[in-house]
């Protein structure tokens, strides 16, 4: 049987939360045939319209509107999370059917999403509690609700209540299925690399591990951007991201290069990785002969670096030693051939 349009009068009842009449009317339908021209049910409109008394009646007498999603394919609980309403009704529905939290609409957002991009703090925070790694999940533009949060500027403070929930992040399956998770997404440290790295790294420091599949990891985004602060701070909290390569096969020093800034070249510099230096010099796309003022060739002058980095923690960072001694074994040239 095809679905029919809600009568005037039974939306109105809707709207009003007036049960009495509606259970009247109702009656003489087929509720859960009834939709919107959008396709929303009862519930939905319902729910859109805080008419508390209404959605615990349909909730309860036709469960099967519980699962009904609208042309957009919403559920009632994205409707909920953009309207922002988060009343005892909505709180029922939620524990007794927590596979809502992780449904998705058309976009591909979760009604925590929804609930991030329309700045409805109240209901994130219930959702959230109830399902922490939803935090992690991608829509279709690779966003997750966490990387939303940071996007938007940490709205009334959306993301100080996602950061503080207790969730791992997840990763993928065996069977190489994300799940539609994070790791293969957009990370949410790129999108704080201008003004909360901070707050992040201080409560989930391990974000600052994560790939974005576009612009590599965290280290990578700041130096294409030129970010001398960010990348101060990354090298810092995340040294091994400088030997970590883009999906170019580009280090960070490489994107530093690409922009022209000297600055971010002396960032690296000052921390010692030769892997990254000798990777640089040894580029094909490097003109290797031109000596500087000290007459010395770009492969030259990566060596000397190295040797004073090398001075400076050698015997106080083991792991630096093994790395230089690797490097030595990998990248031995004669004269300045690159």
């Amino acid at each position: 049987m095809a679905n029919k349009k809600i009568d005037s009068k039974l939306y109105e009842y809707v709207k009003q939360d007036n049960i009495e009449e509606f259970k009247s009317r109702v009656q003489q339908h087929l509720a859960e045939k009834l939709v919107t021209p959008c396709g929303n049910s009862l519930l939905h409109v319902a729910i859109r319209y805080k008419s508390n008394n209404i959605t615990a009646y349909l909730a309860k007498e036709i469960p099967s509107l519980i699962t009904s999603r609208n042309d957009q394919q919403d559920t009632i609980l994205h409707v909920a999370a953009r309207e922002g309403s988060i009343s005892h009704a909505i709180r029922n529905l939620v524990n007794s059917n927590a596979f809502l939290l992780r449904t998705t609409n058309r976009e591909g957002n979760t009604p925590l999403h929804v609930a991030v991009i329309n700045g409805n703090k109240d209901v994130a925070k219930f959702l959230i509690s109830r399902d922490p790694e939803v935090a992690y999940y991608k829509n279709k533009t690779g966003r997750s609700p966490l990387y939303l949060a940071v996007e938007n500027g940490n709205m009334k403070g959306i993301l100080d209540d996602l950061l503080n929930e207790e969730a791992s992040i997840p990763r993928e399956r065996e069977d190489g299925d994300s799940l539609g998770m994070l790791p293969q997404g957009k990370s949410p440290v790129h999108a704080a690399i201008e003004n909360c790295i901070i707050e992040i790294e201080e409560a989930k420091p391990e974000l600052l591990r994560l790939h974005d599949k576009e612009f590599g990891n965290p280290l990578h985004y700041a130096s294409s951007t030129g970010y001398v602060e960010g990348v101060q701070f990354l090298l810092q909290k995340y040294r091994p991201g400088a030997d970590e390569t883009d999906q170019e096969g580009n280090y960070p020093i490489h994107l530093a290069c690409k922009g022209g800034s000297v600055a971010l070249l002396k960032e690296f510099l000052k921390h010692g990785r030769p892997a990254s230096v000798y990777l640089l010099v040894r580029d094909k796309r490097v003109y290797p002969h031109p000596a500087n003022n000290d007459g010395l060739t770009p492969y030259e002058l990566g060596r000397k670096q190295s040797t004073i980095a090398v001075e400076r923690y050698e015997g106080t960072d083991e792991t630096f030693a093994k790395e230089r001694q690797h490097s030595d074994s990998n990248n031995r040239v004669e004269g300045t051939k690159v």
